[in-house]
């Protein structure tokens, strides 16, 4: 599929700086996967590669990722807290070399082939062995909760804070993982994490992330249902007797599913209404 034009001198500059840092390298695989391009709000483009046939033929890591709430029931007394970023997280991750081919990919006519290094976004497994590995490095501290790149540090004191960051920042540096410093928020009293804000009275949903919610227009397709259910149910510890109020969000999402019809024209109906603005 060719490339749009507004969009080739960005995808182009992604792919230039990629290679310089050995992330990705030219190919001559027999292998091939398409791209696919997500438009940013900024006028650039976000490049993925699809793949989905890979994933089918590939075995799923099972490994389990945390929730929020799982972070929750460990903050008990804590006051200090420092949330750090990996720098391009899954980049940090070595492709083996004899699995490389199978990841090439080509973002359109007149590209040439590209395999990964390093490992990319879009594979099945890529969530959970980020996350194994994050455990392997820092899953033993208690003071530590882990999200894939995202990282939780919580201390009772800044004098405790120092030496908890200390030792985090050791572990790192041993595992050769790097953090984006300016993404990092450092010994705050209150932290924003996963879409919550967390400080020493406990956890509470992000106010923009609230705010979402509360603006979000009555749907219209399944589509839009889809999202706005995913987005509440992000917060649904929040929301009392959530599974018995989205009930008949979720019916009525699963027949538009069957019917392989996205319209909601016609089938929104009062308990739909009354189930939307409740949430």
């Amino acid at each position: 599929r060719p490339v749009p034009h507004k969009w080739r001198e960005d995808i182009e500059a992604q792919l230039r700086e990629m290679e310089e840092l050995g992330v990705i390298r030219r190919s001559t695989s027999a292998w091939r996967f398409p791209c696919v391009y997500v438009p940013k709000k900024n006028g650039k483009v976000r490049m993925c590669v699809d793949y989905r046939k890979l994933n089918q033929a590939c075995h799923t890591e099972a490994y389990p990722v945390p929730r929020p709430d799982d972070v929750q029931e460990h903050l008990s007394h804590a006051k200090v807290f420092s949330t750090l970023d990996l720098r391009s997280g899954y980049w940090q991750l070595p492709v083996r070399p004899e699995d490389q081919h199978k990841t090439a990919f080509c973002p359109g006519p007149g590209f040439p082939l590209y395999e990964w290094c390093r490992m990319p976004f879009g594979l099945a497994s890529a969530p959970a062995t980020f996350q194994r590995l994050m455990d392997m490095v820092l899953g033993h501290l208690p003071f530590v909760r882990v999200y894939l790149d995202d990282v939780l540090v919580f201390s009772r004191s800044h004098e405790e804070h120092l030496r908890h960051l200390e030792e985090v920042f050791r572990l790192l540096e041993e595992a050769n993982l790097t953090i984006a410093g300016d993404k990092c928020e450092i010994a705050r009293s209150e932290v924003g994490y996963l879409g919550h804000v967390f400080n020493e009275k406990g956890m509470t949903p992000d106010a923009a992330k609230v705010e979402a919610v509360l603006r979000w227009p009555v749907p219209t397709t399944a589509s839009e249902l889809r999202s706005f259910v995913g987005l509440a149910g992000y917060y649904r510890h929040f929301v009392s007797h959530f599974s018995s109020v989205v009930r008949p969000l979720y019916a009525l999402e699963s027949a538009c599913k069957k019917e392989k019809n996205n319209s909601l024209v016609d089938k929104w109906g009062e308990e739909h209404d009354a189930a939307f603005l409740y949430l």
